[in-house]
């Protein structure tokens, strides 16, 4: 059987971040600290919430299905 070996893995758009004329280099301090990982505060409470819902609906069906 084949077998593949992948020796250097990295994500899509990193050479962004490595070129010599980095985006990154010309940010200030106050603009570094307002990075955010690709994500609104909105659509973290809204995971945040639907997790916790969906935790809840498993742990009632659960309850019920124990009694």
């Amino acid at each position: 059987m084949a077998s593949i070996n992948v020796l250097d893995i990295r994500p899509a758009g990193h050479d962004l971040l490595l070129d010599a004329e980095s985006y990154m280099a010309d940010l200030n301090e106050n603009e570094l600290d307002r990075v955010v990982g690709g994500t609104e505060p909105f659509t973290g409470a809204m995971v945040l919430s639907l997790g916790i819902a969906a935790g809840a609906a498993f742990l009632g069906g659960l309850w019920a299905a124990t009694r």
